[in-house]
């Protein structure tokens, strides 16, 4: 039996394409709603798995870094320049995200490439967006593919700055558990969180004659559940019943960080506090 659950753990982790996880109990990967019971966004996997990130975010950041986070907004307040998916016009988006982020622009080097067909993919089939490097310094290299979306494209930046924090200016282990995930919830922690819930799923339609097609596309190395239970800690901690910045959120982030905050209220039930 131990076998068969352990298979199913597998096959659910697959299917899902959330961050590969230590095989658990298979009941651990269903959604709480089952239980009848307020619920938290993400299953009992992930949720562990959210606050354990915020938990050594705080060891790493300390917890003035997220209560003082100015939430940036994709709003011309905060991105007051013009974008015309240049590479001009990109690196200035990216100094600008690398100052939320605290970070000295000039400290990181900015460097871009084009996809060939051969390119590599992730995991999930999506096309990689970015990366980091330690060469000779600090290295965040972006897909010139990715310029046209401009607000995954922040989410990206964000991405790949956190590694920078984490691993370079922090000197977090590449060998931690679940690196790409802390990373992508490190973007939370610090305020960039409205680009990276809003990004988790990206829906495409198109028109080829009479017919209509759309898909679906999950970005990022956390599901959607993850991104918003990460929004629920992170407005809890602050003291945020009803956050302004949710203004922005697209409706299913909005609808996790909605029940994420109602299950906080209900029950408190969090290792991170």
């Amino acid at each position: 039996m131990t076998g068969r659950r352990e298979s199913l753990a597998k096959t659910v982790a697959a299917v899902s394409g959330t961050v590969p996880y230590a095989i658990l109990p298979a009941m651990d990967l269903l959604p709480t709603w089952l239980g009848g019971r307020t619920s938290c966004p993400a299953c009992p996997a992930e949720k562990k798995v959210v606050e354990d990130a915020f938990t050594l975010l705080r060891k790493h950041l300390g917890v003035e870094r997220l209560h003082k986070a100015i939430v940036v907004e994709p709003t011309p307040e905060f991105f007051p320049d013009r974008y015309d998916a240049s590479v001009e016009t990109a690196t200035n988006l990216f100094l600008r995200v690398c100052g939320y982020m605290g970070i000295a622009g000039q400290s990181v080097r900015l460097t871009f490439w084009q996809d060939s067909p051969e390119a590599p993919l992730r995991v999930d089939g999506s096309a990689v967006c970015g990366f980091y490097a330690q060469d000779a310094g600090d290295l965040v290299s972006l897909n010139l593919a990715g310029l046209g979306d401009p607000e995954a494209l922040v989410a990206t930046m964000a991405h790949e700055l956190a590694h920078v924090i984490l691993l370079s200016r922090c000197g977090v282990s590449r060998d931690e558990p679940h690196l790409e995930a802390l990373t992508d919830l490190a973007t939370i922690y610090l305020g960039l969180g409205v680009f990276t819930s809003n990004t988790r799923l990206r829906r495409h339609g198109w028109i080829d004659g009479t017919t209509q097609y759309w898909k679906l596309a999950r970005r990022g190395y956390i599901s959607p559940e993850m991104a918003g239970w990460a929004l629920s800690l992170f407005a809890w901690a602050r003291g945020e019943t009803a956050p302004y910045w949710s203004r922005h959120l697209d409706a299913d982030p909005k609808g996790y960080l909605k029940q994420g905050l109602h299950y906080l209220r209900q029950t408190g039930e969090t290792s991170f506090s």
